[in-house]
């Protein structure tokens, strides 16, 4: 599981060429790798390694000029996105957002919304012990 804060200081490897297309596995919470850094015009495949997962962008944490990406949930296959825009997209999966399955693409230089503040955390409830115990 990685939480927002591994997102945030994700090592992210040389760029791709965007004539390559990058393999993003969705697994039981997680995104493998967390983050990417490409070229515009990389074609990313977000494929199902274990479960039911989205790849969904944050609407607000993309660049102003590209369009949001969402194929909805999948158990089997994958999708693919091509990154035409430059900047950071930060990305969540819809059923596991609460356990910080989130990741990180930056196309050419980073930059836009995604940069100004960290992904914000999610607040999973405590576990309480009950007080109702065996006698």
């Amino acid at each position: 599981m990685f939480g927002a804060g591994a997102v945030a200081s994700a090592a992210l490897s040389q760029p791709a060429s965007a004539q390559e297309t990058l393999i993003v596995k969705m697994g039981n919470n997680y995104f493998d790798p967390i983050g990417l850094h490409v070229e515009p015009g990389t074609t990313v495949r977000f494929e199902i390694a274990a479960g039911a997962h989205s790849a969904t962008a944050y609407e607000n944490r993309i660049p102003s000029a590209a369009s949001g990406f969402d194929r909805g949930i999948i158990s089997s296959g994958g999708f693919e996105y091509t990154f035409e825009e430059p900047g950071t997209y930060d990305y969540y999966c819809i059923l596991h957002k609460s356990v910080g399955m989130a990741g990180r693409i930056v196309v050419g230089s980073p930059g836009g919304p995604a940069e100004a503040n960290p992904i914000p955390t999610v607040t999973c409830p405590r576990a309480t012990r009950s007080s109702n115990r065996a006698r």
